[in-house]
């Protein structure tokens, strides 16, 4: 009986444990909405860290070219652009993503990669974070960043 007592609450801590995602960074657990989503971007993130983006809802039942980010899973994001034809340079970025309290956001890119019509180099980053303020709506969302002391 203790045997099968015991394997309950291991069972039930594994599945409590996997409804929230823990950063081993910041210690820190939350619910992560955009885990497995794909969201349109005005513009690559992470080449440069603009002062802001806006993501759009991505339909999947449209042809969509242009800017994307993915979140991969509760950690890993990669941004990316498609073009309709083929002779282009195309821009991966991976990286890191966390979500904070009061809708901060910070991203940190590990790896920008160029293929395609590109002649550049790929560039490995490790940089540190870079916060932005999250202003969600309906069907977009958008980034305005802040310094880490105005979080």
């Amino acid at each position: 009986m203790k045997h099968l007592l015991l394997l309950v609450f291991v069972l039930l801590s594994t599945v409590t444990f996997a409804q929230k995602h823990v950063h081993k960074k910041h210690k820190c657990e939350h619910k992560n909405q955009f885990v497995g989503t794909v969201w349109k971007i005005n513009t690559v993130l992470g080449v440069k860290y603009d002062d802001s983006y806006t993501f759009t809802k991505f339909d999947e039942n449209k042809l969509n070219f242009g800017n994307f980010i993915e979140f991969v899973d509760s950690v890993n994001f990669k941004s990316y652009n498609k073009a309709q034809c083929g002779n282009d340079c195309f821009v991966t970025v991976t990286g890191t993503y966390f979500l904070h309290e009061n809708n901060i956001i910070s991203f940190s890119v590990d790896i920008v990669g160029y293929t395609g019509m590109c002649k550049i180099k790929d560039e490995k980053r490790g940089e540190n974070e870079t916060f932005y303020s999250m202003e969600i709506n309906d069907d977009d969302i958008t980034l305005t960043k802040v310094e880490k002391d105005d979080k």
